[in-house]
């Protein structure tokens, strides 16, 4: 059943806040886990998504790192907004969040990718494990807290349409 007019609001403000505490996230974990040990920064990171979004020349600008973060913000927001519309529309994706989160992680993950191959900035991994371990963070550390997030923000009435 698709939404009405007036849960628009409703929706946007779940999907904001998910697709925030996702962008916040999924960073803090591929900072702590990859950035970090391997004596990188922030800024490199977001520049690197500068460069996805806007090609190899922004990486002259000092603004880049800015741009960067920006653009993952944006794009965060996009796939919060969008897992809220689908679950108002599919009560039943945000009844069940835990498998619909992870699921999600997938799926951003796997158009992510495809995105960056179009940019030309596509990075394979290196290992099997590493295939593994970036699933993973998104499922875990994006797609879960933006289902839960939704999901907790859903009201009762929604979930019993399920």
């Amino acid at each position: 059943m698709a939404p009405t007019t007036r849960q628009y609001p409703a929706i946007l403000a779940r999907g904001i806040l998910a697709g925030i505490v996702g962008a916040i996230l999924i960073d803090g974990f591929l900072y702590v886990t990859q950035v970090r040990p391997q004596g990188g920064t922030m800024l490199q990171l977001w520049s690197f998504v500068a460069m996805a979004a806007m090609g190899k020349g922004i990486l002259a600008n000092p603004l880049a790192p800015l741009y960067g973060a920006l653009v993952h913000l944006l794009v965060s927001l996009a796939w919060g907004v969008a897992f809220a519309w689908v679950a108002a529309s599919q009560p039943y994706i945000a009844k069940r969040w835990l498998p619909s989160g992870l699921a999600y992680g997938v799926v951003v993950y796997l158009a992510m990718d495809v995105v960056m191959l179009a940019a030309g900035v596509l990075q394979n991994p290196k290992t099997p494990n590493d295939l593994i371990f970036q699933l993973l963070a998104h499922m875990v550390f994006f797609g879960l807290p933006i289902a839960w997030i939704v999901a907790a923000m859903t009201p009762a009435s929604a979930d019993a349409q399920a």
